[in-house]
């Protein structure tokens, strides 16, 4: 299976790295070696390359590695390698350093990612406030579908329920056609149990 997507000679490094994701999930034991094929083959890659290469780092487990081949300054110079950063230091938790970065505002970040991070960071950090006045604030600019699906699904996973409910309803109201938001409800009122509402959602 790993063969299929590495072999063809117009292979893309992300069709390349999923072979070695394949083959590392095989033999779980050489993760370690197909990490360091990756950054040999790719780490001096361009800017795509860089950046498909620290996603597939962090779904490893291998965020330490990603801060090594995108130290800030490095980062800083596109905002999908900004993000690659980002996602690093927060595996690792290092949430001090993750809260410095994002109010430095080296990089043009959307407000709305910036809001969501720091909400995230504050959370562990223990303010409570602090994060919910974030999750209100990524909420307030987020002013698209896109971005409010985004926000939804990061609130969802760090747990911010209200807020992801607020997003996923945001988007709704803005394209009301869009099945994503009517599901992303569902699927919150579900899991917390509320049947009533699910079946509200689900017949609209």
């Amino acid at each position: 299976v790993a063969n299929a997507p590495e072999n063809p000679p117009d292979a893309s490094p992300f069709h390349q790295l999923l072979a070695l994701e394949v083959r590392a999930r095989q033999d779980p034991v050489l993760l370690d070696e197909y990490v360091s094929q990756a950054v040999e083959r790719f780490g001096s890659g361009d800017d795509e390359t860089l950046a498909a290469l620290a996603s597939w780092l962090n779904s490893v487990g291998r965020a330490g590695k990603i801060l090594q081949l995108l130290p800030l300054d490095r980062a800083s110079q596109r905002q999908d390698l900004y993000l690659r950063h980002i996602d690093a230091l927060a595996a690792l938790e290092r949430w001090d350093e993750l809260k410095e970065v994002l109010l430095r505002e080296r990089f043009p970040l959307d407000p709305v990612f910036q809001r969501m991070y720091l909400a995230v960071a504050k959370a562990h950090l223990g303010s409570a406030t602090g994060a919910t006045n974030e999750w209100q604030r990524a909420l307030e600019v987020a002013n698209t579908t896109e971005k409010l699906l985004t926000l939804a699904k990061y609130a969802e996973q760090n747990p911010a329920k209200d807020i992801a409910d607020a997003a996923f309803d945001g988007d709704i109201k803005i394209e009301s056609t869009n099945h994503e938001g009517y599901a992303g409800r569902l699927s919150l009122y579900l899991a917390a149990g509320a049947r009533a509402a699910a079946q509200t959602v689900a017949h609209a």
